[in-house]
């Protein structure tokens, strides 16, 4: 019976991370309801001609313009879209040289880290499955199994985290040095890293529930070994 409560806490940590990369993977494909509050940075594009916004934001899925605070006047959503101003905005006219000099770096890296977010939702959803059949089972194999598929999510989404935190952070002090007021999206990089964090915790939680089952099975086995032994040598 505790055993069933203890494992309760890893899934608990696993649908919490699996329901936030769904919501991180969601953001940007509409703008309704809170979705249109969530966005990785905004800057100040009002002097660069190609922008064509005043203000502008990248999502996972397309750029959009500000107004009371939410995305609107989004461009088409399209899968895996990069953080790349020179790419994104149709030339680098009016951007920081850091976005020409380092295309390819921007580019090629925010379109990686979506398909590693992508790769970390289904390691995330099988982690689940996994830890839910360890609840029907007694044996701690399918614990570390588990924990194994876990692992496999946590490395797909701290790479991906990273990856976009890099470009983002590197872009807008590109955009503050140049003169264009940029900012990252607090609210969208706190749930990306609240996400990994949950991960990490989701796989020692899971160690430890593993070795605690091997623990107390191998204990209920060796309790009649011994109540045996000892009324044996009373005996004798």
């Amino acid at each position: 019976m505790l055993r069933r409560l203890i494992t309760l806490i890893p899934i608990i940590f696993l649908l919490g991370s699996a329901l936030l990369l769904f919501f991180l993977n969601l953001c940007g494909a509409n703008t309704s309801s809170v979705l249109g509050e969530f966005y990785w940075s905004q800057t100040d594009t009002s002097g660069i001609p190609s922008a064509n916004r005043d203000l502008t934001r990248w999502t996972l899925y397309n750029t959009c313009g500000v107004q009371n605070g939410r995305n609107v006047q989004c461009d088409s959503a399209a899968p895996a879209f990069p953080y790349s101003p020179v790419d994104n905005f149709g030339g680098s006219s009016g951007l920081p040289s850091t976005f020409s000099s380092s295309r390819s770096t921007f580019f090629y890296s925010t379109r990686i880290a979506y398909a590693f977010l992508l790769i970390g939702l289904v390691f995330s959803v099988v982690a689940v499955l996994f830890v839910l059949l360890s609840c029907c089972l007694s044996g701690h194999i399918s614990g570390i199994l588990s924990a194994i598929v876990v692992l496999i999510s946590f490395v797909f989404t701290v790479i991906a985290a990273s990856l976009l935190t890099a470009a983002h952070a590197r872009g807008k002090n590109a955009f503050n040095n140049a003169g264009h007021s940029s900012r990252l999206g607090v609210k969208m990089f706190a749930l990306l890293w609240t996400t990994v964090a949950l991960q990490l915790l989701s796989f020692f939680t899971l160690i430890f529930t593993s070795s605690y089952s091997r623990w107390s099975k191998r204990k209920h086995y060796e309790e009649p070994y011994t109540s045996d032994k000892l009324s044996s040598n009373y005996s004798g």
